[in-house]
């Protein structure tokens, strides 16, 4: 509408283009608005010329993305609608930021903390939860993958890949068939033999009683302790299985000196390790300290 040869209010005519082209358009109305692409300007027309805004104000956008978004967006307490949301921001942002931990309906997601849910629930009934716990789950109903059961925890379980009352662990590769032994090393159990001498030392085949032990294990180490160490040189004692040293290699026999500051000592591993049921462990006293005395002994088995 025009009056007295002025428009009367803006038309709804929008140009988008380079700044020169729109300046050489013909038969443009009075107050119709433009966006020059390439200079980032709006402008006006007065009805003989273009009006151009230095700068675009703070806020505008294009619906056809020539003004995108150059800083965050917040919408306030509004709710955005459409009818998809696509995230391309690369693998390590996370797409979506939520502050609520309030349950989302009707979510479908292909992952849940990054893992695929790739094998049918094998119970009867839905679990009942409570904190981290699980209650009502029946027996062999356990899977390898349910988080009631930590990497490490042993059990005695009926599975065709470890035999029926055979010892097992869960790892995360599965079940690990797991033998007597090798239990008792997970779960650090262990099985101590002790003797002792009162007052001044001397060389002796057998200290203290014969160990008999009960079943196969393993022999880890033995610990010496002596009281007084003595003058000069060391004490040393051995280990025999079966009338037989477990050191076969004599320098590796535990061995006090006598300025030792801790007067312990656990040697090196035994040479002999491997212990069945009712072989006979004996400790021979080999050398001793000129005036050393009190001696304890100590033999761990697993």
């Amino acid at each position: 509408m025009r009056f007295n040869d002025r428009q009367l209010g803006f038309p709804y005519t929008e140009y988008a283009d380079s700044k020169s082209n729109i300046e050489a358009l013909t038969g443009v109305l009075e107050g119709s608005i433009a966006y020059a692409t390439d200079t980032n300007q709006l402008g006006t027309y007065n009805g003989a010329s273009w009006d151009w805004i230095s700068e675009t104000p703070s806020g505008v956008l294009l619906a056809d993305g020539t003004i995108p978004l150059t800083a965050d967006w917040d919408a306030g307490s509004y709710k955005i609608t459409a009818e998809q949301l696509e995230s391309d921001v690369t693998t390590g942002t996370p797409p979506l930021i939520i502050a609520s931990t309030t349950l989302v309906s009707n979510l479908n997601a292909d992952m849940v903390d990054g893992y695929h849910l790739d094998q049918d629930v094998t119970i009867s009934g839905a679990p009942i939860f409570d904190g981290t716990n699980f209650y009502d789950i029946p027996v062999g109903a356990i899977l390898s993958t349910d988080k009631g059961i930590d990497n490490g925890d042993i059990v005695i379980i009926d599975s065709a890949d470890v035999a029926d009352d055979e010892y097992a662990r869960f790892t995360a590769n599965g079940l690990e068939s797991r033998s007597l032994a090798e239990m008792k090393s997970d779960l650090s159990i262990k099985y101590e033999y002790t003797a002792h001498i009162e007052g001044s030392l001397a060389t002796v085949s057998g200290v203290g009683n014969n160990i008999i032990i009960p079943r196969n294990c393993t022999l880890e180490k033995a610990i010496m302790y002596v009281e007084d160490t003595g003058d000069s040189s060391s004490t040393i004692i051995d280990i025999n299985k079966n009338g037989t040293t477990v050191y076969t290699t004599q320098g590796n026999r535990p061995t006090v000196a006598y300025d030792s500051v801790s007067h312990l000592d656990d040697g090196d591993t035994p040479d002999v390790t491997s212990l069945s049921a009712n072989d006979i462990i004996t400790i021979d006293l080999d050398q001793v300290a000129p005036g050393s005395s009190g001696l304890d002994v100590v033999v761990i088995t697993y």
